[in-house]
This record gives C-alpha cells, structure tokens and sequence, in this order.
C-alpha cells in the first residue's frame, strides 16, 4: 500500500483497470485552456509516501498526446523517494489548437519504478562490448 495525501477525495489518483501500468493523475487547477506553444503548471492535489528503492516516473496520457499532441515541457518527471511536496506537472501543448483540461480531468500519469541502487566508480578504462563506442544507429536501426 503506498501512502498519499489529497487536496479533495476527487485528487486520488487511479488506474482505469487492474493492470495498468499507471495511476492517471488529475488537474486540480480550476478550468484552463492550454494554447499552442503554452506550457501550464498543473497542481494534482497529491502528496505521495513513495517507497525506498522506487521512484515516480510521471508520463502523458497516450490519448492527450496522440490526439493533441499534449506532452510534459520535460518530457517525463522523476520523483524521489524523499520528495513529499504536492505533485505538479509542466505541461506543454505542441499541437496547433487550443484544449481545454477542467478540474478532475486526467491528463497524465504516475508509473511507480523500482530503483537500482548502487555507487559510481571512476576507473580508467571500460569493459569492451560489440558495439563499444558507436552511438546512435548502431545497433541497426538509422
């Protein structure tokens, strides 16, 4: 069970089905337009007790970003296990037409990742690979 505070019993963020990878997040500003090229701070109304060893990966909703091209302005967030302010969102419209989000409505979503936790060592050199050094398209795909 993972522990969260709401503004408002409708803040409570759920999955629309048993397995889905995600909780859908809700806006808790008051009813807003988003312009092209606009981004807006949305507040969710949700503090979360995130557990050791896990982090919160917050993505878009595929419908708002396939349908309007909605996105995150950092393309995903990240919350740490420590963190236990208020969940806020960047949001950001890339698309060529207005859109209108009103309080309740879901707009993104929170994935709960299990980190692997260990420490960074310097050294001088690094193991060899097939594709050591070769970066993008390398593996085949250009």
């Amino acid at each position: 069970m993972i522990r969260v505070t709401l503004d408002t019993p409708e803040c409570m963020p759920y999955k629309e089905h048993r397995w889905d990878a995600g909780f859908d997040l809700r806006s808790n500003n008051e009813d807003f337009i988003i312009s092209p090229n606009e981004k807006v701070k949305v507040y969710t109304g949700v503090k979360i007790q995130i557990p050791v060893r896990h982090m919160g990966l917050i993505l878009p909703r595929s419908g708002l970003g396939s349908k309007y091209e909605i996105g995150l302005a950092n393309t995903a967030g990240v919350i740490d296990s420590e963190y236990r302010g208020e969940i806020i969102v960047n949001l950001v419209n890339r698309g060529g037409e207005d859109l209108e989000i009103k309080k309740y409505d879901r707009f993104c979503q929170l994935i709960l990742v299990p980190v692997y936790i260990t420490e960074l060592r310097a050294v001088s050199t690094l193991e060899g690979t097939n594709r050591n050094a070769r970066g993008f398209g390398s593996s085949g795909v250009e």
